[in-house]
C-alpha cells in the first residue's frame, strides 16, 4: 500500500464540511480525541474558532502515517505527496472556492483515511474519530435520508409480499 500527503485543499474541505454540516443552526461536528473513548474531556467539536486545530491535527496524524510508511523519508526533504509542502509550515485553514457535496465528502474521507492509516496509533486516533464523525454527518445530508424508515418493520414486508403476488403469473405461487 503507498500513502502520501493529502492536499491542504484536501484538509481545508474536510474542514469545510466539518463547519457547514448539516445545516447553520445545527449542532457543531463532535468527536472524541481517542476513538475508543468518548467522554466529557476527550470530546472535541469543530466550528470557526477550531477549525485550524482540527486541519492542523489531520495534518499531523497524516504526517505520521506517511512517516511511518516510509521511514527512509525525510521530513524536512520532504514526503511523498503534494509539490507544496504546506505540512512544514502552521496550518490555518483557508475558505474552499468549491464546497463538496456530501457524496464527494464522503469519499474525500475515504482518501485521506487510506492516506492515514498507516501508522500504529491510527485505531485510537483522534482522526480516526473525526472522519467516523464526519461520515456519519454526510451520510444524513444524502437524498431520502431523513425520508427514510427508521426500522425495516414486518408490515413493510408483508405489504410488498402481497402486492408481489398479485402481479405474480398464475401457478407460479
Amino acid at each position: 500500500m503507498s500513502a502520501w500527503i493529502v492536499s491542504k485543499s484536501h484538509i481545508d474541505a474536510l474542514v469545510l464540511l466539518g463547519v457547514r454540516l448539516p445545516y447553520p443552526t445545527a449542532s457543531p461536528l463532535r468527536w472524541s480525541r481517542s476513538y475508543d473513548t468518548w467522554d466529557s474531556d476527550t470530546t472535541c467539536q469543530l466550528n470557526t474558532e477550531t477549525q485550524d486545530q482540527v486541519g492542523k491535527m489531520l495534518v499531523e496524524c497524516c504526517v505520521a502515517s506517511v512517516s511511518y510508511r516510509y521511514e527512509d523519508s525525510d521530513l524536512e526533504c520532504g514526503l511523498p505527496g503534494p509539490i507544496d509542502t504546506y505540512y512544514k509550515r502552521a496550518y490555518a485553514w483557508d475558505p474552499v472556492t468549491v464546497c463538496p457535496s456530501a457524496v464527494e465528502g464522503l469519499k474525500l474521507i475515504s482518501c485521506y483515511e487510506y492516506q492515514s492509516c498507516e501508522h500504529p496509533e491510527w485505531m485510537a486516533s483522534e482522526g480516526r474519530s473525526f472522519c467516523h464523525a464526519l461520515r456519519d454527518k454526510l451520510i444524513m445530508e444524502l437524498p431520502g435520508y431523513e425520508a427514510a424508515d427508521w426500522e425495516h418493520e414486518e408490515e413493510v414486508e408483508e405489504t410488498e409480499r402481497a402486492r408481489l403476488l398479485e402481479f405474480s403469473p398464475k401457478g407460479a405461487e
